[in-house]
């Protein structure tokens, strides 16, 4: 397995193989397809690709917005997206996309925020904010046990806070680690 690091350049995003945003547009669509059931938009075709890259990839939306992607040689095993606004506190975190064959496989999930919270331990933020549908159970029981608590609940979904401080404690490795859970800080 190997990390990709795709920072907010757009320069730097301009020059992704178009072969890994696809499998990021992929995950992505084929992970919402699987959790809303809505199977009428053809996410898959070359026109969709291009729109998503054009108008959120390399889109104003994802301005401030990093990547850290997990690469196995079966291609993209996950991925993670978050914005660093340079005004904000926060550090906003978009997404967390696992292939299902790695859905809880117990080192998938745990390397991305391994790696996640090493870039955000350098970065000035005091808090981790994020959201999820209300569709969602998986991800909000992942959220409230990894030490997010509830701020607000929407039409659509939950907002939830957690402090950097105490993500970094509650996922520092310990000397009982795995190695390539302690090789990902």
């Amino acid at each position: 397995m190997r990390i990709l690091q795709i920072n907010s350049d757009i320069a730097e995003k301009r020059r992704i193989p178009d072969e890994v945003v696809r499998q990021m547009s992929d995950l992505l669509g084929s992970n919402m397809t699987r959790l809303t059931g809505c199977t009428h938009i053809d996410w898959q075709s070359d026109a969709n690709f291009q729109k998503w890259k054009h108008k959120v990839f390399l889109g104003d939306v994802q301005k401030h917005t990093r990547h850290i992607l997990l690469v196995d040689d079966d291609g993209l095993k996950g991925f993670i997206s978050y914005t660093v606004p340079p005004e904000a506190s926060a550090i906003y975190l978009n997404e967390i996309q696992i292939r299902a064959s790695a859905q809880g496989d117990g080192v998938t999930l745990r390397v991305l925020i391994l790696r996640f919270l090493d870039e955000a331990r350098r970065l000035p933020h005091k808090s981790v904010r994020t959201y999820t549908s209300k569709l969602n159970d998986r991800a909000q029981h992942l959220i409230e046990k990894a030490g997010f608590r509830l701020e607000e609940q929407t039409e659509r979904g939950f907002r939830y806070t957690a402090s950097k401080g105490n993500l970094l404690a509650r996922f520092r490795p310990t000397a009982g680690t795995p190695r390539l859970m302690r090789d990902v800080r």
